[in-house]
C-alpha cells in the first residue's frame, strides 16, 4: 500500500502517546491487514519517528518504507519538469464570435 503520515493525527510522532498512534495505525492500516506500507511525501520527522517506534515494537504497525518528498515546495513533481504543453494557435484576425457588435 502507498501511503501519507501527513494527517494531524501523526504530529509529534516521536513523543505522542503510543495508544493514540496505536490507534491511528489501527484505523489507517493494520486492521486492514497491511504488514508493508510506502510512504510518499510525509513530514519525514513524524514518519521516521513513527517507524522506529513500529520497530521498536512499542506501537504495534507495519513496515514503514519512505520515498522521500517526490514535491518539490509550491511546485510540481520532478518527473514533470520536462513536460510542455503546445501552444494555442495564434489568431491573424478575429473570429466572428468574438467581436462585439
Amino acid at each position: 500500500m502507498v501511503t501519507s503520515f501527513h494527517r494531524t493525527a501523526w504530529n509529534g510522532a516521536a513523543t505522542a502517546p503510543a495508544t493514540a498512534l496505536e490507534k491511528h495505525m489501527q484505523e489507517m492500516l493494520t486492521r486492514w491487514g497491511f504488514t508493508t506500507v510506502w510512504d510518499l511525501g510525509s513530514d519525514p520527522n513524524n514518519s521516521l519517528a513513527l517507524r522506529r517506534r513500529v520497530e521498536a515494537g512499542e506501537v504495534p504497525g507495519p513496515q514503514i518504507l519512505l520515498a522521500g518528498d517526490i514535491f518539490p515546495k509550491n511546485g510540481h513533481p520532478s518527473i514533470c519538469s520536462e513536460m510542455q504543453l503546445p501552444k494555442p494557435p495564434r489568431l491573424t484576425k478575429p473570429r466572428k464570435w468574438l467581436t462585439m457588435t
